[in-house]
């Protein structure tokens, strides 16, 4: 990745930077039920996209020096579109591997202390949330990417505000902030 790093850097200032995440998801090329012409259409579309992005930066003088730096992720190099994968669209394909136990631990604490940001308990009561289950969601994730560990934790605050939702008496009020995310909450989202 460092020979990405560089032009990465050099380029926020200079020019656009495009990132299309999940583009395996939205660009489904396999077999199944999903709805092959709908994704065909979409690769169609991205491809149209970054040619007319490509192509009005080269004909236009003052943005001749601006083509734009486009980054495609997926979760298998093996799902990228191969229709993409050419010179002008997504012309490098870099293999990333999930984070490791230690950076999923550093993953994990960060996005439980985001998610108990607001929460009413105690600081020291907050801080022993953060380490058990930090403890116990890092063996249970491996494998697992930063965008897997962030649905994790928006599916528990979801799972929270519904328990709030559910024990109203009356559809007239709503609850004007969520619960504290309990550890079901958790387990819940990982289950999924």
């Amino acid at each position: 990745i460092e020979h990405l790093t560089k032009p990465f850097l050099t380029s926020i200032n200079t020019k656009p930077v495009l990132i299309i995440d999940d583009l395996d998801a939205i660009c489904y090329q396999g077999e199944g039920e999903v709805n092959e012409n709908e994704h065909v259409g979409t690769r169609q579309a991205i491809a149209a996209a970054i040619d007319a992005l490509t192509q009005r930066n080269i004909r236009d003088e003052n943005m001749k020096n601006m083509l734009p730096f486009i980054i495609g992720i997926c979760r298998d190099e093996k799902l990228m579109p191969t229709d993409l994968v050419r010179v002008g669209k997504f012309e490098k394909v870099i293999t990333m591997f999930p984070p490791t136990q230690t950076q999923r631990s550093i993953i994990i604490r960060y996005l439980l202390e985001v998610l108990l940001e607001d929460d009413k308990r105690p600081i020291d009561s907050k801080k022993a949330l953060l380490s058990k289950w930090t403890n116990i969601l890092v063996p249970r994730t491996a494998g697992f990417t930063f965008s897997d560990l962030q649905k994790i934790c928006d599916d528990a605050l979801i799972r929270a505000s519904a328990r709030s939702m559910n024990s109203l008496t009356s559809q007239a009020h709503f609850p004007t902030n969520v619960p504290p995310v309990v550890w079901q909450d958790i387990e819940m989202a990982v289950e999924g």
